[in-house]
């Protein structure tokens, strides 16, 4: 009676919600059963904008107090089989406002599942919610975002760096032609309310606690959305520069006395900087002090690749920096304190011929 195959009411969700909280434990049988009835109820009636909201709403407290631990990973499998089936935009919305109120209800406390359980399908969720914010539908989009954000916010900031690796890779691989390799102009999902706060999340979180790869990831992610963004609010460009360019400052190895890996996390903040100065010169103008001063720092790099990226950074701080005559005065002191006190002829060399690029393309 609670679970008809057309026609269920409002009043029926409701009262089923009530059983759940006394009976979730018991429901697991039931599950598909529910998760088919449910999803169709609302399909029937996704004409009508307030009652699909609604019996969204409702069937997303459902969730909240039917799903235990054992059962939540075959509920996050019935969802994602939803989203991933390109022909039914009504069934994704739906999903992932249930997703929404699930997680929500996680980091609240009115449902009783551990987050820790949902770390098995977190990578999938994740990898389907960036994904969706390139779909055409906007209230996929919008739908998209909302999940997003409740999903992350449902682990900590320890487990949280496990996660940029899918959401760096979703947007780039879903923002880029499988055959030409052409990237698109702008991601939908960036441009809505919101839509940015779960992925400067887990580029934060990251950055400070992830390890070496992980601090690659995060510092790529931000550039993705520099190049995929129409528009970046300006508190949240500082938010993100400020932390960067404090990481940037810090030498970096992972047990390879090369230094190469710490290289690696070098050229891509350098890389970064490059592509939040060329295009958005304005927002971290107040930046331009640290900036070359890190940029100079790196110029004495022992890497041939992180110096050629400090070249090029340097470059780009000259067309927003005001007193270009400092920047050159810094340099040349880094430059003498380093020919002084270093026994490397070819590092000193190289150093050399550097600068004189870096003063030559002031004056071209």
């Amino acid at each position: 009676m609670l679970l008809p195959e057309t026609g269920m009411t409002a009043w029926q969700m409701e009262f089923l919600g009530l059983i759940n909280k006394e009976m979730g434990v018991h429901l697991k049988p039931y599950l598909a059963i529910m998760f088919e009835r449910l999803l169709g109820a609302c399909a029937e009636v996704h004409k009508d904008p307030t009652k699909i909201d609604r019996y969204r709403e409702l069937c997303g407290e459902i969730y909240v107090q039917a799903i235990t631990d054992e059962t939540v990973v075959p509920f996050c499998d019935h969802c994602l089989t939803i989203i991933r089936d390109t022909s039914d935009d009504v069934g994704k919305v739906t999903c992932y406002n249930w997703l929404t109120t699930f997680c929500n209800g996680i980091t609240n406390g009115d449902c009783l599942v551990d987050s820790e359980n949902l770390e098995e399908k977190a990578v999938a969720l994740i990898r389907q919610c960036c994904a969706s914010y390139m779909a055409k539908d906007r209230n996929t989009v919008h739908a998209a975002v909302g999940a997003l954000n409740s999903i992350v916010a449902c682990f900590d900031k320890d487990t949280l760096p496990m996660y940029i690796e899918v959401a760096y890779n979703t947007i780039k691989d879903s923002s880029t032609h499988p055959v030409t390799h052409e990237r698109l102009s702008s991601i939908p999902g960036f441009n809505v309310s919101g839509g940015l706060t779960p992925l400067w999340t887990l580029y934060k979180a990251a950055l400070k606690n992830g390890d070496l790869d992980q601090k690659v990831q995060a510092a790529n992610l931000f550039g993705e959305i520099i190049i995929l963004s129409q528009e970046i609010d300006k508190k949240e460009v500082k938010a993100a520069t400020g932390p960067l360019i404090k990481a940037a400052g810090t030498r970096l190895t992972a047990g390879d006395s090369s230094g190469r890996l710490g290289s690696s996390f070098q050229v891509a903040t350098l890389e970064t900087f490059i592509l939040l100065l060329r295009n958005e010169p304005l927002k971290v103008k107040s930046f331009a002090p640290q900036l070359t001063s890190t940029f100079q720092k790196l110029l004495l790099d022992v890497s041939k690749e992180v110096r050629d990226a400090a070249v090029n950074a340097l470059k780009e701080i000259m067309r927003i920096h005001s007193r270009v005559d400092n920047v050159v005065v810094g340099l040349t002191k880094k430059l003498d304190d380093k020919i002084n006190n270093s026994g490397d002829l070819p590092l000193c060399i190289s150093l050399f011929t550097r600068s004189c690029y870096i003063v030559k393309c002031l004056w071209s």
